[in-house]
């Protein structure tokens, strides 16, 4: 009998969003790899990726969507434009952190549904404020899909859905992703 095999995660930016969600993936607070990471500041994904126990491959945006099962952009909303298309052509499923940036961009969910691909977008506190470390507790995520007509409607997932507590920045990795 196969084992099944880890979740394999790739990070678009290396910033303090990007580093925290490394960091907590490295000291292994969820159960995946973190297969890749890709930057426009290639010298910082390089001095990420030295101070990780696993040292991922610091790669392109396209290479780093081929590694994963799960891209997670932690770049900025002028990233969305170039990274959400080459992951809908690809495959894996998304965790947008930038997420004003999906706004006016319903052909993406729409595409998104069509392919089987998800999109996930952190809801709660601000993302200042998961970075600073300010949040304790459950949080909650959203998974957005799109619905017949090609507009977002929203999968809330509560605590209840998860099956351990777990960093807020990890709600929709280690909740149920049916919709």
């Amino acid at each position: 009998m196969k084992t099944p095999q880890m979740l394999k995660i790739g990070i678009l930016g290396v910033g303090a969003i990007g580093r925290t969600i490394a960091a907590a993936l490295d000291q292994k607070q969820v159960d995946a790899d973190l297969v890749a990471l890709s930057d426009q500041d290639r010298a910082g994904a390089e001095a990420l990726s030295s101070e990780l126990s696993n040292h991922p491959a610091v790669v392109s945006i396209d290479e780093m969507i081929e590694r994963c099962d799960l891209a997670v952009e932690a770049a900025s909303q002028a990233a969305l434009p170039e990274f959400v298309p080459k992951a809908l052509a690809r495959g894996p499923d998304m965790l947008i952190m930038s997420v004003g940036g999906l706004l006016g961009h319903e052909e993406w969910f729409r595409q998104a549904r069509e392919r089987s691909c998800r999109i996930y977008v952190p809801s709660g506190p601000s993302r200042e404020h998961m970075a600073a470390g300010l949040v304790i507790g459950p949080s909650f995520s959203t998974q957005i899909r799109g619905d017949q007509t090609g507009h977002a409607r929203r999968h809330h997932r509560g605590p209840s859905s998860r099956k351990r507590s777990c960093d807020p920045f990890f709600p929709v990795i280690l909740g149920s992703a049916s919709g």
